[in-house]
């Protein structure tokens, strides 16, 4: 798959960051993650379903920061704006690094057959590969450390190697090592996302209330799959 899908994507995921609007920013963003992942998916010759793409999309902010960024600290930014500006590119950089990794994400779980049938283990996954090694990529370039190279096979346009080098600071290895990691726990049913509902049938007849037999869904049997690489 080209690159320049992903890449692209991420640049205006991380540019979202600048929408002088409070909410409005979070709404383009997902819906630019959730055209980006369409695309990833069109590619590779799998079709996401809308309910997988709300799901992959779905966004780890919660919506009371969301308020508190709107109603309160949005007029605050306004005050101080050479400060928060600064602020503002270092939120992009950090989106757009993030984007291009989900986006990478994306496609090994589709190469590994987890996609389209388990999107919410998936995006589970998603999420605890990042929370345990992604970082912002200006922190590894303040503290001046190496990171280990991504190898990503890139134009030499500077959009692509920009993006490029953004999930290489965010931990870009790491963080797909994780990953890799979480789709094994995928396939032997460790992770399958959130509960699934416990419907309890009551029997008829008199006293029967509270008696019923909790009936869960069992997942789907992990299937082996080859991996493959970015």
């Amino acid at each position: 798959m080209p690159f320049r899908t992903i890449s692209i994507n991420a640049l205006a995921v991380g540019l979202c960051s600048l929408i002088p609007l409070p909410f409005v920013d979070e709404w383009v963003r997902k819906h630019m993650m959730k055209g980006g992942y369409l695309a990833i998916g069109d590619q590779l010759g799998v079709t996401l379903e809308p309910t997988a793409l709300e799901t992959l999309a779905r966004s780890h902010q919660s919506m009371v920061w969301g308020c508190v960024n709107g109603v309160v600290i949005w007029p605050v930014k306004k005050l101080f704006k050479t400060i928060f500006f600064v602020l503002l590119i270092k939120d992009a950089g950090d989106w757009a690094a993030e984007a291009a990794l989900r986006g990478a994400m994306l496609r090994k779980a589709i190469g590994r057959g987890l996609l389209p049938t388990q999107p919410e283990a998936v995006r589970e996954a998603m999420e605890l590969a990042w929370k345990e090694k992604g970082r912002s990529p200006l922190r590894p370039l303040l503290m001046r450390k190496p990171d280990a190279p991504l190898n990503w096979k890139t134009s030499n346009r500077w959009p692509h190697r920009l993006v490029a080098r953004l999930a290489q600071h965010a931990g870009g290895v790491e963080v797909l090592e994780a990953f890799h990691e979480r789709m094994g726990d995928i396939e032997r049913g460790k992770l399958t996302g959130p509960e699934p509902k416990q419907i309890t049938a009551q029997p008829a007849g008199e006293g029967a209330a509270g008696e019923g037999a909790a009936l869960e869904t069992a997942p789907e049997p992990a299937q082996e799959i080859g991996t493959e690489t970015l």
